[in-house]
């Protein structure tokens, strides 16, 4: 299997104040990747609108990119330090192993 085949894995998490950013960085990641290499992006979604979730998707382009939204159990960050602003998806990284299937490399 050559590189061309194999999709690049991105995982953002974001809430709605942060999906046009997340939209933004997205766009540019698409159009600075290899033309027909496939991209699987995995968003923790921190409750984004439905109508924005189909604007970011819309605005990828289709092709060779799909998306997945995953809804991550968050009890097993209870406890976890916050201060000022700083929403608790910070830590939502340190989900990813138990929200990703595992032979996504």
């Amino acid at each position: 299997m050559n590189h061309r085949q194999n999709p690049v894995v991105i995982v953002c998490s974001a809430d709605g104040p942060y999906a046009r950013p997340l939209a933004v960085t997205l766009v540019s990641l698409v159009a600075h990747l290899d033309r027909g290499r496939p991209l699987a992006i995995h968003i923790i979604d921190r409750r984004i609108p439905e109508a924005d979730k189909d604007l970011l998707v819309r605005s990828l382009g289709g092709g060779a990119v799909t998306v997945s939204w995953h809804h991550p159990d968050r009890r097993a960050l209870v406890g976890v330090p916050l201060w000022g602003r700083m929403p608790i998806s910070v830590y939502d990284k340190l989900l990813i192993a138990a929200l990703l299937s595992p032979d996504i490399e």
